[in-house]
C-alpha cells in the first residue's frame, strides 16, 4: 500500500460523471419516502402512489447533502415537478417534522430507523452503490 485509496464505497450519484474512475456496481440502496399515517397520502393504497403525487409537499432532508439534493431534484424533474425542501440538522427534527405533517422524509435503507406505527414507508427511486 502506498497510502493511496485503492477502493472506495459510495453511492453512484457522488461520482457518476468522473471519467477518471472505474465504477463497479456493488449493490442497490432502496430509498424511501416516509410520511405520517395522518398525512393526506396515507389514505391512498401504497401501491398506487407515485413520486409525482408528492409534488405539493415539502421534502425533509439533512443539512449539507448537496449531492443527494441534486440527484433527487433530477429524479423529481423526470417525474414532472421541482421539489421543495425543508432542511433539518438531525434525525430527531426529521421525525418530528414527519409526525407533525410538515413534510415527507427522504431516507435510504442504509440508515437505521425504529419501526414506528405512526409512519408510512413508500419505496422511491433506487441508487446503485459503487466500489
Amino acid at each position: 500500500m502506498d497510502g493511496a485509496i485503492d477502493i472506495f464505497y459510495s453511492a453512484t450519484m457522488a461520482f457518476q460523471n468522473d471519467s477518471e474512475l472505474s465504477v463497479l456496481p456493488a449493490g442497490v440502496v432502496k430509498n424511501y419516502l416516509i410520511f405520517s399515517k395522518s398525512h393526506p397520502m396515507a389514505s391512498r393504497p401504497i401501491e398506487e402512489l407515485e413520486l409525482s403525487d408528492f409534488k405539493d409537499y415539502s421534502f425533509i432532508i439533512r443539512e449539507n447533502y448537496p449531492i443527494f439534493t441534486r440527484s433527487f431534484t433530477k429524479t423529481c424533474s423526470k417525474a414532472g415537478f421541482t421539489p421543495k425542501y425543508t432542511s433539518v440538522s438531525n434525525q430527531t427534527q426529521m421525525l418530528t417534522q414527519v409526525l407533525m405533517n410538515e413534510g415527507v422524509l427522504i431516507i435510504d435503507d442504509t440508515h437505521f430507523f425504529v419501526k414506528n406505527s405512526d409512519i408510512v414507508l413508500y419505496e422511491a427511486q433506487c441508487h446503485e452503490l459503487i466500489v
